[in-house]
């Protein structure tokens, strides 16, 4: 199967089967076609080249796209399972689901869950929870550069197994790399020798000019099959790793106690709520959606005024807040400008976008531009870098792809401060060391 949109390939020489019960999840980054895929299944898409078959042809299909019914009166949770559920009263051969798990809350993912997992024919499925991956399905798909690699087992056994692939693609491309410079050394080697030759070369030396000319096919044989070697490897280079130095270190002493709430009320979301966070908790604040979470992290911001109780910062705080919508951005500056301050200079800011799997052409565009979850790792690019003490992320994961959670997870699970998180997300939690839960 192949597919391009604007004359650029987004699916090349895609091939694969789903039968019986398979579980199934399509993974791949932002962009690499994986919804594109589910829309050619559902026939709402056709592919430019290949044959899409079903058995029975007249297999009834089930899809549940990205957007979900538009009625204005339910949360996006509430739309998924509204629509998930008139889709299985409908009674399907085949499920075919675009990200189910966005917006869902905890109680919201368990449900989903045992749909899938009691469905009774095969289910193709995209998300960016890997919990939820493991919990769900036996075989993974996974779509890179517009091809498709399967993987037996869950979400944690494809980690371990591409884990493997990738270190022995890096060893085979070092042998591959040794190998040619072998070659090129001997091209360089013959090269010289030509030349010496074709300089002692008379023009009634006959047998040194043959031996020159000579020489020099033999250069241009080897620099041949040096370049056919290049042509016909598989052997990918691996992707650059963007280290980086140790800037997400706090610049700002603090007291022990970072926050402090007593007896706090607010209309009737929250009612005589108390907490205290000490300094470098890791504290995840959980609970059904519309239970108060996004409501608490702004009276701590003392973005709304609690009708009874206290909030208070401790001495010294200086907060970092990543929010849903990510408003703290401005829209018409360049994205590498937006990062950049005192505390980062513009090398370090570049290798830290990078690092956080932002391509170089979206670098230099104004951040208007830019996706939700492209947005979302700007702003914690400029949080990390802030040298706050107390960071609040609410919902950070959303919109993003596995390798980009990854990436913040491993920049997090390093932050020597103090986090507070609304997640929904149970495997980034464990993997930035949460300690604590707060349930609302």
């Amino acid at each position: 199967m192949f597919k391009s949109f604007a004359g650029q390939e987004i699916i090349s020489d895609v091939s694969f089967t789903v039968s019986g019960r398979e579980k199934v999840g399509l993974l791949g980054k932002n962009g690499s076609g994986k919804s594109t895929i589910l829309r050619i299944l559902a026939g709402m898409e056709t592919p430019d080249s290949g044959i899409v078959s079903f058995s029975p042809q007249d297999v009834r299909i089930g899809f549940l796209p990205q957007i979900a019914d538009p009625d204005l009166k339910l949360s996006s949770g509430q739309k998924t399972k509204k629509q998930l559920q008139q889709i299985i009263s409908s009674k399907p051969d085949i499920l075919l689901l675009d990200e189910p798990t966005n917006h869902l809350d905890l109680g919201g993912l368990a449900w989903l869950e045992k749909i899938v997992t009691s469905f009774p024919g095969p289910v193709l499925l995209i998300s960016h929870d890997r919990y939820f991956l493991d919990q769900v399905v036996d075989r993974i798909l996974e779509i890179e550069d517009g091809k498709l690699k399967s993987f037996s087992g869950n979400y944690s056994l494809y980690k371990e197994n591409k884990k493997l692939q990738t270190e022995a693609n890096a060893r085979l491309y070092q042998e591959q790399q040794k190998r040619l410079n072998k070659l090129e050394d001997r091209s360089r080697t013959i090269k010289n020798r030509t030349q010496q030759l074709e300089v002692s070369t008379t023009g009634t030396d006959h047998y040194v000019r043959r031996k020159a000319a000579k020489a020099a096919r033999s250069a241009i044989s080897m620099e041949k099959r040096i370049q056919k070697e290049i042509d016909q490897s598989s052997v990918q280079k691996p992707e650059q790793n963007w280290e980086l130095k140790a800037l997400f270190k706090p610049k700002h002493e603090c007291g022990q106690t970072i926050l402090q709430i007593k007896s706090l009320n607010y209309k009737d979301i929250l009612t005589d709520f108390s907490l205290i966070i000490q300094k470098g908790q890791r504290i995840a604040l959980t609970g059904p959606n519309g239970s108060g979470k996004t409501t608490l992290i702004k009276l701590i911001l003392g973005q709304i005024i609690p009708d009874r109780g206290e909030v208070s910062l401790g001495n010294g705080v200086v907060a970092g807040y990543l929010s849903q919508e990510h408003q703290e951005l401005a829209s018409d500056r360049i994205v590498l400008d937006e990062l950049i301050s005192d505390n980062i200079d513009r090398t370090e800011s570049y290798k830290l976008l990078r690092r956080f799997l932002l391509p170089p052409e979206k670098i230099n565009q104004p951040v208007k531009l830019l996706s939700s979850g492209e947005k979302a790792k700007l702003l914690l690019a400029k949080i990390m870098t802030s040298g706050a003490n107390f960071i609040i992320l609410d919902e950070p994961t959303n919109h993003l792809d596995i390798p980009s959670r990854e990436a913040i997870e491993e920049s997090l699970s390093n932050y020597p401060g103090t986090l507070l998180v609304v997640s929904h997300d149970r495997y980034f939690l464990q993997r930035i060391g949460i300690e604590s839960e707060i349930i609302l």
